[in-house]
């Protein structure tokens, strides 16, 4: 995943005192005087279909005046304006951000921030490694049932997609007109979208739309190459800088307008600002606080989108408590963590659910040895897919299905979430006629023996500190079948599991 470490503090007199020259958001407390803005034919159809409003308060950009008396205040012009948080951001010091605030029609003024680190590029030559993630999440189910994800519309926000045009993998939603707009937010005036610009990771977009959309004569490596795409380039490969968020957010807003109801990023926000001084705080991983989680969920409740979130790389990094980060904490976000191919554990980098959350952060997770960015797109490709035999549902109903169908559905826990979706059960869900995992729940108080059916070798265990909190994870082998669990300290419950069915232990005093 690519790190991307956003916002500061979360109130104004929390922050101001610290903050140097930089880009502030200035969000208004009404839309009085505020100008309709344009919604396309496509995006009011997919709300009809949703149950959705048609028009919406927050089609509307910021009133002109509001916008005018900042920019008096800043002595410059607003650098972008946002019509779903109702505010503008604009280059302004301490003193001057303090005086905004203190206008009569402003809500908050909060530092804008945000920026990377890549994860390297997993080499396409190795086609396996690209397809095996499809495959754990039921890619063969998909085309047994002809499902390619024709007709939806799927966004991509991302560092750059150099060379996309030129993959092998790709060629065919290039030529089939599959890639319907485009748009470089970071470098507004390049006309050379799709050409490298300089970094190290300006082919990253390339991998994702590879892992959504990808397939060559007799490979599929996403789950949806005949769904329609609009690309997005919000990144700057030179600094980490706060002026990212400002296109990340635009960029969201414009795929709004052009009717896409189903968006993947796989950028994060947490540490690695060049200034340490604009690094977030674990504790805004709290689902309502930064900007960026405020737009999905905004994209999620009123626009009816889907957003599909990497969950993050920082399972390792104690600076951030290992866990997720921005904007996976949305409560309606896809977040996906990654797995093992054929050990469901959760891969030492992945990020984890913040225990103060009340609800389950990851929510599901998929096969990648290459960073959290590339397990998000494999879920993308199988919801668009999904999408195309049962169109015109809500957000939650399809992030449910695919919480649903995980092998862990009953268990979710903080390293996995619900577990690996599957595409036949999701669907089935989708459908009213749910097919669960069989899940066994017993009691012990220091040692467990549980037969286990079939051939397995070892089971995967998470030794939790309540019912979902995990303290270890890792691997029992199974003898003659049957596995010995012996409780270890501290340790409340005990989950146990297979692809195909679950054990959990309840560890009595």
């Amino acid at each position: 995943m690519i790190r991307k470490l956003l916002f500061g503090a979360l109130s104004l007199g929390l922050s101001l005192q610290v903050w140097g020259q930089g880009t502030y958001w200035v969000l208004f407390k009404d839309r009085t005087g505020a100008l309709p803005g344009t919604v396309s034919a496509r995006a009011l159809q997919a709300r009809r279909t949703a149950g959705l409003a048609e028009r919406q308060a927050s089609d509307a950009w910021p009133a002109p005046a509001y916008c005018q008396g900042v920019e008096a205040l800043a002595g410059q012009p607003v650098r972008v304006r946002s019509r779903w948080l109702n505010g503008v951001s604009v280059a302004a010091g301490p003193a001057v951000a303090r005086r905004l605030a203190q206008l009569p029609y402003v809500a908050e003024v909060r530092p804008v921030a945000s920026t990377m680190a890549a994860a390297a590029r997993p080499p396409l030559a190795d086609s396996l490694q690209l397809s095996r993630g499809l495959g754990q999440v039921g890619g063969a189910w998909l085309a047994q049932e002809g499902l390619t994800g024709k007709g939806v519309a799927i966004g991509l926000i991302d560092a750059g997609f150099a060379d996309a045009d030129e993959s092998a993998e790709l060629r065919q939603l290039f030529g089939n007109g599959r890639v319907k707009a485009y748009r470089d937010f970071e470098a507004p005036a390049n006309l050379a979208f799709f050409r490298p610009q300089g970094g190290k990771i300006d082919d990253h977009g390339t991998n994702v739309l590879t892992l959504v959309g990808g397939q060559s004569p007799g490979r599929r490596f996403g789950g949806a190459p005949d769904a329609d795409y609009y690309l997005a380039r919000t990144d700057n490969h030179a600094k980490e800088y706060r002026r990212e968020e400002d296109h990340w957010l635009v960029a969201m807003e414009w795929m709004d307008s052009l009717g896409v109801r189903l968006i993947n990023t796989s950028l994060g926000y947490g540490l690695g600002y060049d200034d340490k001084a604009e690094n977030h705080k674990p504790a805004d991983v709290d689902g309502k606080s930064a900007v960026v989680t405020r737009a999905v969920n905004v994209a999620i409740a009123e626009k009816g989108i889907c957003v599909v979130v990497a969950a993050g790389n920082d399972g390792g990094n104690a600076q951030w408590g290992g866990i997720i980060n921005l904007p996976a904490d949305a409560p309606g976000a896809i977040a996906v963590g990654a797995t093992y191919q054929d050990n469901w554990q959760k891969l030492g980098y992945s990020g984890i659910g913040p225990e103060a959350l009340p609800y389950v952060k990851p929510d599901v997770a998929a096969f990648s040895l290459f960073g959290t960015s590339f397990a998000a797109p494999v879920v993308t490709g199988l919801l668009g897919a999904l999408m195309q035999r049962h169109p015109g549902l809500k957000p939650q109903q399809y992030a449910d299905a695919l919480r649903q169908s995980g092998h862990l559905e009953l268990v979710p826990n903080n390293y996995l979430g619900y577990g690996v979706p599957d595409a036949r059960r999701a669907h089935l869900l989708l459908g009213g006629q749910p097919e669960g995992v069989l899940t066994v729940r017993l009691e012990a108080r220091h040692q467990a023996r549980i037969n286990i059916p079939g051939k397995a070798q070892a089971v995967v265990y998470f030794h939790k500190k309540d019912a979902r909190n995990v303290l270890k994870q890792g691997t029992l082998p199974v003898a003659e079948g049957r596995v010995t669990v012996v409780r270890p300290a501290g340790a409340a419950f005990t989950t146990l599991a297979l692809p195909g069915q679950v054990w959990e232990i309840e560890w009595k005093p």
